[in-house]
């Protein structure tokens, strides 16, 4: 077996499961359509699972992080994904990899903005990928004896859409594995308050999950899940007490994501020192964290360091990063660390319109208003005004309503 996938070591009574798999190698053999490989080795993670889960507090969690590197919105390895469960049409991996592809594919549709601020057109395109990640998710509920990670993904699906089968998801995958942290998860994702539940929802369920005997990990990772929602401007006005919910949360979880969400809130404090330690950390904890490097990179182009900062932006960039788009651009419209060039700034920022990105729509829009970088083009600049406003973004709302043009 080759180094880096998945293996168990007995020692007596103890199971100790191996790092997941390297995700580069992985990425190389799905991009080489090396399938045979790439299908042993995670057929092989969810069998170690199979046979292990009761006797290891880590099993879910090892083959959780093994399959996320396929959690990926990159819509030029869809024909990856079609290839490899065609070669393998009763792999469970191939099946799981397919739909967690979709599922991640149905959000990027979908994008973050709360439901209101979401255009019919993002809605139809979002349902249409949810669709086919449910169908292959579903197919893949045979093609192994404890699809459990198949249920978290069907649970978020149902949760996107409105389906209303997310508790009969949860009971079934509760029946493969009682803990189901990964569905337990995506469950208690989907009573937050912007989703129509409430704190009050998120901790009674975590109350149940600790109660029922909930693994002293899981239970601390779901009870930091409550303390991200908490820690939101929109739930918790006080920065301060935004700041000791952060804390809190890392101090029974730490993750990347909570990493990058205190950087950002130590950004936005004006504290750079602690912000850059924060981007690092979630870098060291998820080297593929690419809105930590974006963010890292662009940071410290502000600050001066821009050697390392562009060197940070272009590598985002090239793992399609809207952040780093952004990044670049800054870089090029004021000169730090490259040459001033409007066209450059342009170049930039079409990627970062093009990406979805309200901000980068927005700054866009000025250039072809001014005709800077690009030929003078105000019905363009109005258009994309408009698309950055229908996202919420409230700059361009105020640039519409001084122009005198509705949204």
């Amino acid at each position: 077996m080759k180094a880096g996938w998945v293996a168990v070591v007995l020692f007596g009574s103890c199971v100790c499961l191996a790092a997941p798999v390297d995700r580069q190698e992985a990425w190389r053999l799905l991009n080489q359509r090396d399938f045979a490989p790439l299908d042993d080795s995670f057929n092989t993670a969810q069998r170690t699972y199979e046979d292990n889960a009761p006797r290891s507090t880590d099993a879910e969690r090892t083959l959780s992080r093994t399959f996320r590197v396929f959690y990926s919105a990159d819509e030029s390895t869809g024909p990856l994904y079609d290839a490899w469960v065609k070669a393998y049409p009763r792999s469970y991996a191939a099946s799981l990899a397919r739909g967690e592809y979709l599922t991640a594919l149905a959000w990027k549709r979908r994008g973050s903005d709360f439901a209101r601020s979401i255009s019919p057109a993002q809605w139809e395109a979002m349902d249409k990928v949810a669709t086919l990640a449910k169908a292959e998710l579903r197919r893949s509920l045979a093609l192994t004896a404890k699809p459990v990670l198949t249920y978290e993904f069907l649970i978020e699906l149902d949760m996107m859409t409105s389906g209303g089968n997310a508790a009969a998801l949860l009971a079934e995958a509760r029946r493969l594995d009682p803990e189901a942290y990964y569905a337990s998860r995506a469950y208690l994702t989907g009573l937050r308050p912007q989703w129509g539940g409430s704190l009050a929802d998120m901790r009674a369920f975590v109350a149940r999950y600790r109660k029922a005997g909930g693994t002293g990990w899981k239970v601390d990772c779901l009870e930091a899940q409550v303390l991200d929602i908490e820690a939101s401007d929109q739930v918790t006005p006080n920065p301060a007490d935004r700041l000791t919910a952060m804390n809190r949360a890392i101090d029974l979880c730490p993750q990347a994501s909570r990493y990058d969400a205190r950087a950002y809130y130590h950004h936005q404090q004006k504290q750079d020192a602690l912000a850059e330690k924060d981007y690092r950390e979630a870098l060291r904890l998820d080297s593929g964290d690419q809105w930590a490097r974006a963010s890292l990179g662009m940071q410290l182009v502000d600050v001066g360091n821009a050697e390392e900062g562009i060197a940070l932006c272009r590598a985002a960039a090239a793992q399609q990063e809207p952040n780093a788009f952004q990044c670049l651009a800054y870089a090029y419209k004021f000169g730090k660390g490259v040459s001033k060039d409007p066209a450059d700034v342009v170049r930039w920022l079409e990627r970062s319109a093009a990406s979805g990105n309200r901000s980068g729509m927005n700054d866009l829009a000025g250039y072809y208003w001014r005709g800077e970088g690009v030929p003078e083009n105000k019905n363009r600049a109005v258009e994309l005004w408009r698309m950055s406003a229908a996202k919420g973004y409230v700059p361009a709302r105020e640039k519409l309503k001084e122009l005198g043009f509705a949204e």
